[in-house]
């Protein structure tokens, strides 16, 4: 009864929402990650200009790696005119970057000659 008890008392509160079974947060959780497109529009000018200080490092000829999120994606943007790089990602957004501007290359690069029939 006392666990109950206590349950009412939050919902009424409004911390919690009584729930069958149990009762879950009324509040977002602190751990909430907003997506990419929410992300996208805050701070450009600033993703901007850290991804443009950042492009400004890399030299031709050099491998780097970029993560998936919103400045590595300007990141990524900057870097289309460094010769010979070699970019590793697990971003689809950042790979397509590369690929829209015909910048692909290893697995993604198209493959030339005759196919092969089974």
């Amino acid at each position: 009864m006392t666990i109950r008890r206590d349950l009412d008392a939050l919902a009424r509160q409004g911390v919690l929402a009584k729930v069958h079974g149990g009762a879950v947060p009324v509040i977002e959780a602190s751990t909430h990650e907003p997506g990419f497109e929410a992300k996208s529009v805050l701070e450009p000018s600033a993703k901007d200009e850290i991804a443009r200080a950042a492009a400004a490092l890399v030299t031709p000829g050099t491998a780097i790696a970029l993560s998936g999120g919103t400045t590595t994606y300007a990141l990524a943007r900057h870097l289309l005119d460094v010769p010979d790089l070699t970019v590793v990602t697990n971003s689809v957004r950042v790979a397509d970057v590369f690929h829209e501007a015909g910048r692909t290359g290893g697995a993604g690069e198209p493959r030339r000659g005759r196919r092969r029939s089974s």
